[in-house]
């Protein structure tokens, strides 16, 4: 008997340097690099052993050194086919064995019952020579099985260089029972889908969580967001330039009010709704009586979206009033504002079955009740995570800008509107709605309307083909952004849009419909994510991407031109890299068709050959500007004929050389 026989060798106690992984030698790159594994140049070559996965046969490698594969994603998980905790290293198999059959015959010593041994091994080459070596005297102290739940004991052998490296590690059957438990199907049943009805994107389960993700894709997102770094937004505010920005202009209370306008224009229900709380009412400002309840409100602005087909609202002044008051809860917006093409119901039914208006323009004075969904001021959270999801619009009050302050000269602007008997008249009110003394301390404060438009935005992305929402749903749950227009002719969930900040235009995202809407949020504020994961051919869809893109430039400029006729100004023009923050990020799914690995190393070489030119024209670059930074990454979401680009578009030093 060796000597080893009388070492007592103890199970180690912390394992989480010690994994050597098995998986399929597709996914070798990306479980490398996401447990920190050996460089590829050491990993075993594909043996021979084969599994039968769908219709093809999948080779499989192994990674050593590996962090706790626990940690991972399931997505990420399921690419791993087995896990040993295998902290020893011998130059022998025969070592290996001897070394084990030590520690076995310690823990033999060390427990009153019969102990349940398994034995695993990578490759399977090894299980016939494997024969542990145990003191005849008490070899009935144990007996061998195949089960991982029936085992006390699991001894584990890898061969990581035939006759020079070998691994082995011993554990209890819990141990191992929990690295296993969380591989396979057991991970992929943690990949749960919510999923849809696709015509009316309803959860066809009722007790789906709304936090379900909605489709696969959604996990691509979430490891470009946990990974990659792709929140990293240190520099979004920089669309707003620091001699006209203010903290006002970006608070959560102006944020919702110009977001409820934006679904307004829109005429998107669903969104203009999740701005206001469930129990939301309209009043005349002149009389505080009220003329629409809860269910009014719902009833008449579903028949206003229906029927105004050309309905266009704007906000020429905006007023920001909150309490002096450290425990207040409320903050109040006051907007001069001007719409056109309104058709309202008429008689006495809500729903337009007893007559609608022609379409009709006004100016009128509204005023926002925000109030917050926790304890805090909606303004003086600071909280840096906080945004426009913690608060809502609980009451409105409207009455008919009889004055016409709301179209007074810029320069005189904010003198009116402060001075305005209207604007005295809603300081009472609400002095009257929180029950203060008329001389109540009230912050009253100015604000820029091109500031807050592009405040209210300056986290915006377009989801290009986005159906069934499931990129969306990450981008707006993990607050990356906080607006999304999602732009796809399908269905988005109906849990993605009550997330609320989400605009979804049904349509080809090359059709007129959808430039229209990029233009308006274009006009708004630059964007700081362009993101698409459809299924169309890689060349094409740069094609498409691109001449939406410069067709949204010339629907912005026509928008420009009239404006400044109508108003008898000068007129500069948008070019393409206005629409991007400096910090703008493209991110593509390039689908390829699959015929093998090489085969889609091919068509990706062949992209790379055009996309810094394509990059560099869509970025609008000028002559000395840097070529555009992006990066090819394999997601562990992606299949095997796909991967993701991620493009920094925002560098462009003709970006807002035109004032906007």
């Amino acid at each position: 008997m060796s000597s080893f026989t009388e070492t007592k060798v103890e199970p180690p106690t912390d394992n989480l340097q010690h994994y050597v992984l098995s998986c399929q030698s597709n996914h070798a790159s990306r479980i490398i690099k996401a447990v920190n594994g050996i460089d590829p140049d050491l990993v075993n070559k594909p043996t021979t052993k084969t599994r039968q996965r769908s219709v093809r046969n999948c080779k499989f490698v192994t990674v050593i050194k590996a962090i706790s594969p626990i940690h991972l994603p399931p997505h990420a998980r399921m690419n791993i086919c087995r896990a040993f905790q295998v902290p020893n290293i011998t130059s022998t198999l025969e070592m290996a064995i001897q070394q084990a059959s030590a520690s076995l015959l310690y823990s033999q010593s060390c427990s009153t019952t019969p102990l349940i041994v398994r034995i695993n091994t990578i490759p399977k080459t090894l299980d016939p020579l494997i024969t542990l070596d145990i003191n005849p005297t008490t070899n009935t102290a144990y007996a061998l099985t195949r089960s991982a739940s029936k085992c006390s004991i699991v001894i584990s052998f890898v061969q990581i260089k035939k006759d020079e490296e070998y691994r082995w590690g011993i554990c209890t059957g819990l141990e191992a029972l929990e690295i296993t438990s969380k591989l396979n199907h057991n991970a992929a049943a943690e990949v749960k889908i919510g999923l849809i009805n696709t015509s009316t994107g309803v959860d066809l389960d009722p007790s789906t969580l709304p936090t379900a993700p909605v489709s696969r894709a959604y996990f691509k997102m979430q490891e470009l967001l946990d990974v990659h770094g792709l929140n990293n937004n240190e520099d979004a505010a920089d669309s707003i330039s620091s001699s006209s920005s203010s903290s006002s202009s970006s608070s959560p209370t102006v944020q919702i009010v110009a977001q409820q306008l934006i679904h307004y224009n829109q005429r998107n229900v669903t969104s203009f709704f999740n701005c206001f709380t469930s129990t939301v009412e309209l009043y005349d400002l002149k009389t505080n009586t009220i003329k629409l309840n809860t269910n009014d409100f719902l009833e008449r602005y579903k028949t206003v979206f229906n029927h105004s087909l050309t309905l266009k609202a704007i906000v020429t002044a905006r007023v920001l009033v909150t309490s002096k008051e450290v425990d207040a809860t409320w903050s109040y917006i006051i907007d001069f504002e001007q719409y056109s093409g309104l058709v309202a119901p008429v008689g006495t039914e809500l729903n337009g079955s007893t007559g609608l208006s022609s379409p009709s323009e006004n100016n009128i004075v509204v005023m926002y009740k925000v109030i917050s969904k926790n304890t805090k001021h909606p303004d003086k959270n600071t909280d840096k995570n906080t945004d426009n999801d913690d608060v809502s619009i609980h009451r409105v009050w409207v009455t008919v800008d009889n004055k016409n302050i709301g179209l007074s000269e810029h320069q005189e602007l904010s003198e009116r509107v402060l001075a305005s008997l209207v604007l005295q008249q809603c300081l009472e009110r609400i002095c009257q709605e929180e029950g203060k003394p008329q001389n109540t301390l009230l912050n009253v404060e100015y604000i820029s309307v091109l500031d807050c438009e592009k405040s209210s935005l300056q986290k915006s992305a377009i989801d290009f083909g986005a159906s069934p929402g499931g990129w969306t749903q990450v981008l707006r749950q993990s607050k990356t952004v906080t607006h999304v227009l999602s732009i796809d002719p399908g269905c988005v969930a109906d849990r993605v849009m009550q997330l609320g900040g989400v605009t979804h235009a049904r349509c080809n995202f090359m059709s007129e419909e959808a430039i229209s809407n990029i233009s308006t949020l274009g006009m708004a504020c630059p964007f700081s994510f362009l993101v698409c994961d459809a299924n169309i051919d890689p060349p094409k869809l740069l094609e498409a991407i691109a001449n939406t893109m410069n067709q949204v430039v010339i629907q912005m400029n026509a928008m420009k031109a009239m404006k400044a006729l109508k108003e008898n100004n000068d007129s500069t023009s948008y070019r393409l890299a206005d629409l991007f923050q400096s910090n703008c990020k493209l991110v593509l799914t390039f689908k390829f068709p699959y015929k093998s690995y090489d085969n889609v190393a091919k068509h990706m070489n062949k992209i790379n050959e055009t996309l810094p030119d394509w990059l560099r024209k869509f970025s609008d670059l000028n002559e000395d500007d840097d070529d555009v930074k992006y990066e090819v990454v394999y997601l562990h979401a992606n299949s095997e004929a796909e991967r993701t680009i991620i493009a920094h578009i925002g560098g462009s030093s003709a970006r807002r050389n035109n004032n906007q």
